[in-house]
């Protein structure tokens, strides 16, 4: 399976590759950026490795995304990870707005950790 050409994602000051194929993307080559923001809370848990990133890209492309981003005041919360894998492999993101109800951290660190473990 060939996956799509990776996108460069422009983030504030820092630069996210989202490499989900074997051709490096360099800077220079395109001007893409993100069209979304990340919300502060979503910088609790790192973005994954390339090779990580990697294998979601691929599972995404294969299977299509299964878990909606989560959206509060107009910014990922959770799912940086997913909406780079869905716009290099040029699948629609799916979203989900936070409902208000608890606290956002808290369901953040949950969803995180119920992934993760």
């Amino acid at each position: 399976m060939t996956a799509a050409v990776p996108s460069l994602c422009i983030h504030k000051e820092t630069v996210l590759n989202s490499s989900c194929s074997s051709t490096p993307t360099d800077v220079s080559e395109t001007d893409q950026t993100c069209d979304m923001e990340f919300h502060p809370v979503a910088a609790l848990f790192p973005m994954m490795t390339d090779d990580e990133l990697e294998v979601l890209c691929l599972d995404i492309a294969a299977n299509g995304q299964r878990e909606p981003i989560l959206i509060a005041n107009g910014m990922i919360a959770d799912g940086r990870n997913r909406y780079k894998a869905c716009l290099s492999v040029n699948v629609e993101p799916k979203f989900r707005e936070w409902d208000r109800i608890g606290d956002l951290t808290t369901i953040v660190v949950s969803l995180n950790l119920k992934r993760r473990h």
